[in-house]
């Protein structure tokens, strides 16, 4: 017994961990085949995965079936008690009840084009969480691109905003700078508008060279 040989092609909509455990499964599919084996999972097995995945997003966007935690607290520099912001950190489950990776459920959700029912829903959360638990400090929510560049989203999000005139300043909108970067001109509009409504933006992983 010289070799086991596991290998799986790329998952596009994959994180790290899954492509690992994919690989781990050609594994140990190939130990079971006996000494000196090995095994591959292809293309069609992960279109499979990739149909069961579009079925997942769809299902927890139509149902708004998960829940908010908020991570990455933030405080004053001269007050290590006081709160000033935190981040909106949606909790997505597929079929089978596995943890799905944010950025995975939301380049699927681009792909169905359905980003800005999520975005919608996260948004909603929020704004109840804060008026629920009658929060003081600001949240910070990631927008994808393709929300931010459609104006129904943008009339929706403005309309919203009305309907929360006393709290929908601690809402902190946050983009990643490669992706205003890539989209410069929807950025300053965005940046812009969201001023305009009374909200504020965040910019993230900025370089500072």
């Amino acid at each position: 017994d010289l070799i086991q040989i596991g290998g799986t092609a790329f998952d596009l909509f994959g994180s790290l961990e899954s492509v690992m455990a994919s690989a781990e499964e050609a594994y140990n599919k190939s130990r079971q085949k006996g000494i000196n084996s090995y095994h591959i999972i292809g293309d069609d097995e992960l279109e499979r995965n990739y149909a069961l995945l579009d079925n997942s997003v769809v299902e927890v966007i139509d149902k708004a079936n998960f829940s908010v935690d908020y991570v990455l607290d933030s405080f004053l520099f001269d007050d290590e008690e006081k709160l000033v912001m935190n981040e909106a950190a949606p909790q997505l489950f597929d079929y089978d009840n596995k943890k799905l990776s944010v950025g995975s459920f939301v380049a699927v959700a681009q792909k169905l084009k359905i980003v800005d029912k999520f975005d919608k829903i996260i948004i909603t959360k929020v704004l109840d969480n804060i008026k629920e638990n009658k929060i003081s400090h600001e949240i910070a929510i990631n927008l994808s691109i393709n929300s931010i560049e459609d104006n129904e989203f943008m009339k929706w999000l403005e309309n919203i905003l009305n309907e929360n005139e006393s709290i929908k300043n601690q809402l902190v909108f946050s983009i990643t700078s490669y992706t205003a970067y890539l989209h410069k001109k929807t950025f300053v509009d965005f940046v812009k508008k969201v001023h305009t409504m009374g909200s504020k933006i965040l910019l993230k992983r900025y370089r500072t060279d």
